[in-house]
């Protein structure tokens, strides 16, 4: 079955799992085209073998230019004049009369005409897309030109900051159907639409390679005892409460280290209250790191911290787990469906840095609450988000509804 995908940027470090989302799809035979808007986030030089065999074949839009950009329109215009005009009116629709976003949707719409002849050329029929952001405005302005369908999968919660902006529900309206990564994006796709339409969305969990993420050895009593926290250096993901839970952890009987891996615009400030704490040599960034690196700073870590404000389910957790790393997060949005409170790790409030802190202490004197932890996340993830089983999930789903 032919199917293409649309992508922001592809390959990227911050979505590896689209990548094997789309590899495994490829190994059990599906004949999958990608397209992304814009180019990798390294050179070639930097990017995995898989990556770059991945790169070797998608369709990189922004790099098509002014003369790709020109073909698009007048083959639109010449054998889709209609269609041409369908999407013309909904760049207006979109927007009304605001000039600012309009200018911006005539370019979706420019990217969208290049995208519609490149799957008319391969004889493809459905386009699916990652994230209800900008990627998927331009999904649907292709099928409005076209005779195409596209779909979505809806991840959260940053689709659901800015709803109008991002038209969710025009999209939910038009997509032929809706893959979520958990319930908690279904509820917030069901919020925001009709009940007629709550018949286009199935859930999908995103999943884990478990040959790949498999446990380190575990140490009873290191000399330093490692934290470990990974993600977008922003607001959201609560680093400044983790640094100052940190800070008053009692490290008199047992030293602490917290390893930061990520970047992003926070980056300073946490840097400035890094040092204004007094936890310089305590407290490493990192910066971004490529996926090998990451997986090297799991088998170093003892326990693994996201204390976000908002979330989806985030893969990072995921990947902690299948490591058999110890986890504490938050009750918010999608991660009580992943992490089972004091059974497969720990969560707190979100803001709670007094709740962090204590379990943190808890964790770095008790090797045996460590090990349950660890032991049953893994289980968690082997029955709920292995990679073979919920992309064989996610096959169904396009067979069913292509």
């Amino acid at each position: 079955m032919k199917i293409a995908y649309l992508l922001s940027q592809y390959p990227a470090s911050s979505h590896t799992f689209i990548l094997q989302e789309i590899r495994t799809l490829k190994n059990k035979g599906w004949n999958l085209s990608v397209a992304s808007i814009n180019s990798p986030d390294r050179v070639f030089d930097k990017l995995t073998k898989d990556e770059q065999e991945e790169y070797e074949q998608t369709l990189y839009v922004k790099k098509q230019g002014i003369v790709g950009a020109t073909i698009a329109w007048l083959y639109a215009i010449i054998l889709h004049p209609i269609g041409f005009i369908k999407g013309v009116v909904t760049c207006f629709k979109l927007c009304g009369w605001n000039l600012g976003e309009l200018v911006y949707h005539l370019f979706y719409l420019c990217e969208a005409l290049i995208i519609g002849r490149w799957m008319e050329k391969k004889n493809l029929k459905n386009l699916h897309v990652h994230f209800g952001m900008a990627v998927s405005t331009v999904a649907l302005l292709v099928s409005k030109v076209f005779p195409i369908k596209f779909s979505m999968t809806i991840h959260g919660p940053d689709e659901f900051y800015e709803v109008d902006k991002n038209h969710l529900p025009e999209k939910i309206a038009d997509a032929d159907f809706i893959t979520c990564i958990g319930y908690y994006a279904q509820s917030q796709l069901m919020r925001l639409s009709d009940r007629k339409h709550w018949h286009k969305f199935e859930v999908a969990p995103l999943g884990i390679n478990l040959d790949k993420f498999t446990p380190a050895p575990k140490r009873i009593s290191p000399k330093i005892m490692e934290i470990l926290s990974v993600g977008r250096l922003v607001p959201m993901k609560g680093y400044s409460l983790l640094i100052s839970a940190f800070s008053q952890i009692d490290q008199s009987r047992h030293p602490v280290r917290l390893t930061i891996v990520g970047t992003g615009p926070e980056k300073k400030n946490l840097e400035s209250q890094i040092f204004d704490l007094g936890l310089t040599g305590k407290v490493t960034m990192t910066g971004q790191l490529n996926h090998p690196q990451v997986e090297k700073m799991y088998n170093e870590a003892d326990i693994f911290v996201l204390c976000s404000f908002s979330e989806g389910i985030p893969m990072v957790l995921m990947e902690a787990m299948a490591k058999e790393i110890p986890c504490v997060s938050t009750f918010v949005n999608g991660i009580p469906e992943l992490i089972q409170h004091d059974i497969d790790g720990y969560l707190v409030a979100p803001s709670d840095i007094e709740g962090l802190k204590s379990i943190l202490e808890k964790l770095i004197s008790d090797y045996n609450l460590r090990q349950r932890y660890g032991s049953s996340g893994r289980q968690r993830v082997i029955e709920r988000y292995n990679l073979a089983s919920n992309t064989d999930r996610l096959a169904d789903i396009f067979s069913k509804r292509i």
